[in-house]
């Protein structure tokens, strides 16, 4: 349950912010960097989430 929760706060974070990093992530949710990578995973394997790689290991997130 609580997961679901962080997902719901990752994902209304990535639609308001596209085109954030990870730590932007971590810093504007509040939630410790293992939950969002869970988080960011999960919405992945849905297919709810867009990486962009913009430099070598230089990632953008964005809702889809």
């Amino acid at each position: 349950m609580l997961l679901l929760q962080a997902e719901k706060e990752v994902k209304n974070y990535l639609r308001n912010h596209p085109g954030c990093r990870f730590i932007d992530i971590v810093r504007g949710t509040g939630r410790s960097r293992g939950v969002v990578h869970r988080c960011l995973e999960e919405l992945s394997k849905k297919g709810e989430l867009a990486v962009k790689e913009v430099r070598k290991r230089v990632f953008h997130y964005y809702a889809r």
